[in-house]
């Protein structure tokens, strides 16, 4: 296979996301693939790339047998080099094969379960960013709960030395260390939404945008 007629990649999915036997044992199959394949493209380059290091151990050998008035010892150790970088490259050829046969089936495999990977994959969707959104708000509650213990102590100490007060918990205060694209400063409040609105459904975020458009 030409080097320039290669497919894009095809990477899988953590493990763990894939509830499909025949998906998973087909990307199983694909991701070991290509792991060897690699390995092997890296060991036929170190081999065609170390070549000269064969040959000049036979001319070495060749060097001390001349000094030595015996006869030559041939290119053993170049002949044995280039039986591996040929074993390699060999390997190398049989392994894109085996990859592209390898990528056939797992994608044969997603297009025959597309249907209910769907229908899972949307079920951990609305999951995840329900359990998102209750951590989003469960942030955002003790925000509000440490705003106020901090003010608390504020409030006393001005009753106890002025006699007045104004209860301010401060519930937006600035973010140090973020800034908006700008240079202005972010409040946590602005986090909070921006957070919301991730947690929000497609279908919901579509229509806050078209709302908002009109």
């Amino acid at each position: 296979m030409n080097r320039l007629d290669r497919p894009s990649p095809l990477e899988r999915p953590p493990a763990e996301l894939i509830n499909d036997k025949a998906i998973r044992q087909a990307a199983d199959a694909h991701e070991r693939l290509v792991a060897e394949h690699a390995a092997v493209r890296a060991r036929h380059y170190d081999l065609v790339n170390s070549r000269w290091q064969a040959a000049e151990r036979d001319r070495d050998a060749y060097a001390t047998a001349i000094a030595d008035g015996k006869d030559d010892p041939g290119q053993e150790h170049t002949r044995r080099h280039d039986a591996q970088i040929t074993d390699a490259a060999r390997r190398e050829e049989a392994l894109e094969v085996a990859v592209a046969r390898a990528r056939q089936t797992l994608v044969e495999a997603v297009e025959r379960r597309k249907g209910s990977v769907l229908a899972s994959a949307a079920e951990r969707e609305e999951k995840e960013r329900a359990a998102l959104l209750a951590a989003v708000e469960q942030v955002a509650a003790h925000r509000h709960k440490l705003a106020e213990a901090r003010h608390l102590k504020t409030w006393v100490e001005k009753v106890a030395d002025e006699g007045h007060a104004r209860w301010r918990p401060g519930l937006g205060g600035h973010l140090p260390g973020i800034q908006g694209p700008s240079g202005e400063p972010v409040l946590f409040g602005q986090v909070v939404e921006a957070l919301r609105a991730l947690c929000e459904s497609p279908q919901t975020a579509d229509q806050r945008t078209w709302t908002a458009a009109a």
